[in-house]
């Protein structure tokens, strides 16, 4: 009974290049190119994380560093300050798409591919996630200011 069962088993056919070509014609291009590519559509792709995050086929720990890269990404504090020459938007540059990389990563093709229709409703959406995170990002200045006052002045 088990052999059979072996057999009926359908064997996973891989890919070719040109069907990959056809799927994502990105794939074949320099690193560089791909790079420009990635931080052009990085808006649809913080949106598609945070898409991604909510599904409950995502993994555990995709769906934690999901949040996290979209807040990282969303947020006015960065690792490394902007004001600093050169270096200062390094951190978008690179820690950003490479964070994305390192998500896509663990996150199931079929799950990423459910939501790639959606990024071409991205921008109202994101809006209401950025002037969420503004808020929270503000509200958190304001107690940290609140709580200096206090502290130093009365």
């Amino acid at each position: 009974m088990r052999n059979t069962d072996k057999a009926n088993q359908s064997v996973p056919q891989k890919v070719t290049s040109e069907e990959k070509a056809e799927l994502n014609p990105d794939l074949f291009l320099p690193w560089w190119q791909q790079w420009r590519n990635t931080a052009r559509d990085l808006p649809q792709y913080l949106y598609r994380l945070y898409l991604v995050s909510r599904d409950s086929r995502t993994p555990k720990l995709a769906k934690l560093i999901c949040l996290l890269v979209v807040a990282y990404a969303l947020s006015p504090i960065d690792l490394i300050p902007d004001f600093i020459p050169l270096i200062g938007h390094l951190d978008d540059l690179i820690l950003v798409p490479l964070a994305i990389w390192l998500v896509r990563k663990m996150i199931p093709d079929e799950v990423w591919s459910d939501y790639a229709d959606r990024r071409t409703r991205v921008l109202p959406h994101l809006k209401k996630l950025a002037y969420g995170f503004a808020l929270l990002m503000l509200l958190f200045w304001a107690a940290i200011c609140y709580w200096l006052v206090v502290t130093l002045f009365l």
